[in-house]
């Protein structure tokens, strides 16, 4: 039975300086510590599912339910601002209520460059030139030399030599 494929990631890349990021900042001096950590909770969901996230009435309660002392209205406002600051794709985020972002999914392809799965395309925001990756998978091969010499080795043999024959045959009589 197949393994079923995988659609986000289990972990993503934290930039070291995000307490210091212009963004986090504002954030932080808007909201506290409970809109930071809304901030990376949101971020956490997106990766998990993907490079994308659908903002729904259910995902953002399950938010609330999860960060201690936060309530709906924060998190909203929160988002709101990440939106306003250029954190996620605004059209988006008000067409389609959708929370991406190009930098999001750049990460993203990075993080999933080596899977077999067709690249995403659902409210993909990256050109394909930006996105161009040359990734070199290498095949087993050090396997199939030993295969092949293997096999050369055992044709001699039939045809009655040895590969190393270090005394010559004599015919007995």
């Amino acid at each position: 039975m197949a393994r079923p494929t995988k659609a986000g990631l289990d972990y993503f890349p934290f930039d070291v300086d995000f307490n210091v990021n212009e963004k986090t900042e504002a954030i932080m001096g808007e909201f506290g510590a409970k809109g930071v950590l809304t901030t990376i909770f949101i971020f956490s969901a997106i990766y998990k599912r993907g490079y994308f996230l659908e903002w729904t009435p259910l995902i953002k309660n399950s938010l609330v339910n999860r960060i201690d002392g936060v309530n709906s209205k924060l998190v909203e406002q929160v988002v709101n601002r990440l939106v306003g600051y250029g954190t996620f794709d605004e059209e988006l985020s008000n067409s389609a209520k959708v929370l991406t972002s190009s930098r999001i999914q750049t990460t993203y392809l990075e993080a999933t460059k080596r899977r077999k799965a067709p690249r995403p395309t659902l409210y993909w925001l990256v050109d394909e030139i930006e996105t161009e990756i040359n990734v070199v998978i290498n095949p087993q091969s050090k396997g199939n030399k030993n295969k092949l010499n293997q096999s050369n080795k055992d044709l001699n043999l039939i045809k009655g030599g040895c590969v190393n024959d270090p005394i010559p045959m004599v015919k007995l009589t």
